[in-house]
C-alpha cells in the first residue's frame, strides 16, 4: 500500500492510496490487482495540520522573523506544489513590503547583495502597492489566478524576472492591520480555493 501524488485527467493534483494484493493460481502468483483510493481531502488536512503545527511551534520559540518567514514559505510550496514564492513583512514606519525570503524568481539582477539580501517592494505615493503582487495587500483580501498576464493588475514583468503561469496572494492580517503577505507562483498544477484556503490558514498563524 503507497500513498503520492497524481495528476488528475482534468488537471487537479490529487492524493491517492495505491492497494494491490496479488492473485493466486494453481502453481503460485498470477498477478496483481489494485485500486486507487482517492485520499485528497484527508492527506491535505493532514499536511495543512502539521504545517500548522510547525509553524506555531517556531512561533513559541526563540526563532527570528527572517527563519519564521522561510519556514512559512517552505511549508506553503509544499501544500501548493508552488515553484516560486515570497513571505514578506509590512515596514510600520514606511508602509514598504519587505520581503524575508525570495526564491530566484526575480532573476539575478534584482537580488540585494551582502548582509541584506531583502527585497523591497515599495508602496505607491497614494499608499495602494502596484501590480499583481499588491493586489492583495490593496484588498486585504486572498486571491489566486491561472491567468496572471490577463489578470486586470497585471504590469507586466521586470527583466530577469521569471514567467508566471499562476499566481496566488494571501495578506497576513493582524487585528485587520496589514503586517505581511505569502506570495507563490508557478504551480504544478493550476491554484484553486483548496490551495487558498490552505495559504491563508498559514497566513494567520505567520500574522
Amino acid at each position: 500500500m503507497f500513498e503520492y501524488r497524481m495528476i488528475h485527467r482534468n488537471g487537479t493534483t490529487v492524493w491517492v492510496k495505491d492497494i494491490v494484493h496479488v492473485v493466486m493460481g494453481d502453481h503460485g502468483p498470477q498477478k496483481l490487482q489494485g485500486i486507487f483510493v482517492d485520499i485528497t481531502g484527508s492527506k491535505q488536512e493532514h499536511l495543512i495540520s502539521k504545517a500548522v503545527g510547525d509553524l506555531a511551534a517556531a512561533l513559541l520559540s526563540e526563532t527570528s522573523l527572517e527563519e519564521i518567514a522561510k519556514l512559512t514559505l517552505s511549508r506553503a510550496r509544499e501544500l501548493t506544489a508552488s515553484e516560486h514564492g515570497y513571505v514578506s513583512a509590512i515596514d510600520q514606519d514606511s508602509g514598504d513590503n519587505i520581503s524575508y525570503t525570495l526564491t530566484q524568481m526575480m532573476g539575478d539582477p534584482c537580488i540585494m547583495r551582502g548582509d541584506d539580501q531583502r527585497i523591497r517592494f515599495p508602496v505607491g505615493k497614494d499608499g495602494k502597492y502596484p501590480g499583481l503582487w499588491g493586489c492583495s495587500l490593496n484588498e486585504k483580501e486572498p486571491m489566486f489566478t491561472n491567468d496572471p498576464s490577463g489578470h486586470e493588475n497585471a504590469k507586466g514583468l521586470p527583466e530577469g524576472h521569471i514567467p508566471l503561469q499562476n499566481f496566488l496572494s494571501a495578506p497576513a492580517l493582524y487585528g485587520g492591520e496589514l503586517v505581511g503577505q505569502i506570495a507563490l507562483a508557478n504551480s504544478a498544477t493550476d491554484y484553486s480555493e483548496k490551495d487558498l484556503d490552505s495559504v491563508v490558514r498559514l497566513a494567520d498563524i505567520y500574522a
